[in-house]
């Protein structure tokens, strides 16, 4: 989906889950107009694995595809799906950003509070749970923090504070969460202390991994306990053994898991301040694409 300079949003790909909004399931080959939303104020469009969200100028939020686990915030029942954009009762806030995991929705409202609907099973939405929620809830945890910025993952979520420190929550079992602790399904939002002493300007999440931009030069290591044959295998000079070493691999920082316990770090010594980007998860095969690392 994508909202083009003349304000038409377009979408194509797979229309089953009706997360296409062009009132039907067909799949759809190439970028094509919504026509239910022309004429309409949108500023900003997110997608999930199969639902997709609007933010109007006005402040309403809209959601469109399939409402298993209540991803949606407004449809009763779980299973069915929607194929054309409705509004979700906010309870009278207006929303500013919204941003869609797997099976899992939040957004910032004009009051700087952080609302969740959906799936939760492993504590995505930041609530203190692993209930899933079928209507907007308010994540409490946010009440004394101001949030800038939200990204989500398939089972993770993110969060940007006012000022540029990183919160992650969810699943963290693979390390995208970035957070060395256990047990690692986190039901409320942790900061990423890993990262004290950085200004977080940019977070985007994928499936089990994380990307983030800053603006300083952090202190970081590779932890290699994990012992990965296959990034041992891509990275010769990295001797197998249980120790921390430091190596340098622009243009990219890893912050990841060598195994599903264990959470390293990669520093590029070469990256200028303003560039340093992160990546928080499952170092495997090609999932990460940088040259560097061929």
């Amino acid at each position: 989906m994508a909202l083009l300079d003349n304000a038409t949003v377009v979408s194509w790909g797979y229309g089953k889950s009706g997360a296409l909004g062009h009132g039907s399931r067909e799949n759809v080959d190439v970028p094509t107009e919504i026509f239910s939303l022309r004429g309409r104020p949108v500023y900003q469009v997110a997608c999930g694995d199969m639902h997709s969200a609007v933010v109007l100028s006005s402040g309403e939020l809209l959601t469109t595809g399939w409402s298993e686990n209540g991803r949606l915030g407004r449809v009763k029942t779980m299973v069915d799906c929607c194929c054309t954009f409705e509004v979700v009762d906010l309870k009278g806030k207006l929303c500013s950003f919204v941003a869609c995991g797997g099976a899992h929705t939040m957004c910032l409202t004009d009051k700087y509070d952080v609302v969740a609907f959906g799936a939760n099973a492993y504590g995505q939405l930041g609530v203190g749970d692993c209930v899933d929620r079928p209507f907007p809830t308010e994540v409490i945890f946010f009440h004394k923090v101001k949030i800038h910025h939200l990204a989500m993952g398939k089972f993770h979520s993110l969060a940007i504070s006012d000022d540029r420190m990183l919160y992650a929550w969810g699943n963290g079992e693979q390390g995208q969460c970035g957070i060395d602790s256990f047990p690692q399904i986190y039901t409320l939002p942790h900061l990423v202390t890993s990262l004290l002493g950085c200004q977080v300007h940019q977070v985007s999440a994928g499936d089990a991994f994380t990307l983030i931009l800053t603006s300083n030069t952090p202190a970081a290591v590779l932890d290699l306990s994990g012992r990965d044959e296959h990034w041992k295998m891509r990275r010769k000079q990295i001797i197998e053994d249980d120790k921390v070493y430091r190596v340098a691999i622009p243009p990219y920082i890893f912050v990841g898991s060598l195994e599903a316990s264990r959470i390293g770090i990669v520093r590029s010594e070469e990256l200028p301040h303003s560039e340093i980007k992160f990546i928080i998860g499952r170092l495997v095969h090609q999932q990460y694409q940088s040259s560097s690392l061929l």
